[in-house]
């Protein structure tokens, strides 16, 4: 298997916003934990009201919480959740929605199809790693650029995710 990255963003609102997740994740009480990029963020972010509403009523009771941030690869999200954002949280599911930020051709394995496996596995395997009993319901990858013609790749790499449960 090849490794996958785990990257720091260095910028000061990404490091902001890891520390505020770090503290939110210190506080305990969450039972889904959203893990992705701004797509993930957006549902429940307060500059996206109508997206913010329509999060409030869907997971109403359900001690959801979202670590989504803008603008993360793969390696960024594996960062954060090595470095806090999944300690001493035990939730009971982590839907994760990622790789939409992630450069193509993706460098790692060579082809398309190797790298969104290794990318998408990784996730899911540090997910594992700091929540191993909690189901890990993987999203939608959505292929960023314009790259439409990944999207079979994507869907065939979910299955293979799948099957290594």
């Amino acid at each position: 298997m090849i490794s996958a990255p785990s990257i720091p963003r260095t910028d000061e609102n990404s490091r902001l916003a890891h520390a505020q997740l770090v503290e939110k994740a210190r506080q305990g009480g969450i039972d889904v934990c959203f893990v992705g990029d701004s797509i993930t963020r957006r549902w429940g972010a307060t500059d996206y009201p109508e997206l913010l509403d329509h999060w409030r009523q869907c997971f109403h009771g359900w001690n959801a919480a979202n670590f989504g941030w803008g603008g993360d690869t793969v390696a960024n999200i594996r960062w954060r959740l090595k470095h806090g954002e999944l300690d001493g949280v035990h939730p009971r599911a982590v839907p994760t929605l990622a790789g939409s930020n992630d450069p193509r051709p993706y460098p790692i394995g060579g082809r398309p199809i190797r790298g969104v496996m290794v990318l998408t596995q990784a996730l899911v395997t540090r997910c594992r790693e700091y929540a191993p009993q909690a189901r890990a319901v993987l999203n939608a990858n959505y292929p960023g650029n314009g790259a439409r013609e990944l999207v079979p790749v994507i869907r065939r790499a979910f299955v293979l995710v799948d099957r290594n449960r």
